[in-house]
């Protein structure tokens, strides 16, 4: 009974394994069609956006490797949910604070998709932290080739080991991190957010709850998430 339960486990990840990057292209297409007006307007929004495609496209012949490696990993007793806010989604965040010309700190900023496009499209200067190598890798590359090195700064570090860097608005994508790290994060950011805005995705920060919040729902690689700004009422003047 016991094979059979295992057995029944390694197919149905295989199943999913494969059937997703079809359901993620399809849903890809969709958050594509909101962006294109943006598109047209910023030619290097349409490269960064097809070197992403390029890359998942890399994994994706990957995947048979992947899924031999994965069977023999040990489970993290902690999953959280990964994924990235959508260029739609960053640009409805923009419009509503607006953020033009704004320093940017994104906390955990994987690849840097936030980044990129807010240098792009509204020339915010910006910073990432990020720990994972391969996408400190692969930020770094894009940056290289879209000429974003010098608004882009990136800290490849673990976010517990500093304090925050200087900014105007700080963006935490908060499923992506364990209750610790969150936890951490959470007391740094309340000591700048009386005079900064606080955007965090998918997760309250109940030691906030005393300013401003305004709440959006956003489209993300999974689908549509609420996102909570905070501030004071006149932080979102300029911080």
């Amino acid at each position: 009974m016991n094979f059979l339960k295992k057995l029944f486990n390694v197919l149905f990840f295989i199943v999913i394994s494969i059937y997703r990057p079809f359901y993620h292209l399809g849903y890809r297409f969709y958050l594509a069609c909101l962006c294109f007006t943006l598109y047209c307007r910023f030619p290097r929004l349409t490269l960064l956006d097809s070197l992403y495609i390029i890359e998942e496209a890399f994994r994706f012949f990957l995947l048979p490797i992947r899924l031999i490696i994965g069977l023999f990993l040990p489970k993290h007793p902690y999953r959280p949910v990964y994924g990235t806010i959508s260029f739609a989604g960053i640009n409805q965040l923009a419009t509503v604070l607006p953020i033009d010309h704004y320093r940017v700190c994104d906390i955990g900023s994987g690849k840097g998709k936030l980044l990129f496009f807010l240098s792009i499209v509204y020339k915010c200067n910006c910073i990432g932290i990020e720990s994972y190598r391969p996408y400190t890798f692969i930020h770094r590359c894009f940056s290289f080739l879209l000429g974003l090195s010098r608004r882009v700064r990136l800290i490849h570090d673990t976010i517990t080991h500093r304090p925050l860097p200087h900014a105007d608005v700080y963006f935490i994508l908060g499923l992506g991190f364990e209750p610790e790290t969150l936890a951490y994060v959470q007391d740094q950011l309340k000591l700048l957010v009386k005079t900064r805005i606080v955007i965090s995705v998918g997760v309250l920060f109940p030691s906030l709850a005393d300013y401003h919040k305004d709440t959006l729902s956003i489209p993300c690689s999974w689908g549509y998430c609420d996102t909570y700004i905070y501030h004071c009422i006149d932080s979102t003047d300029k911080a």
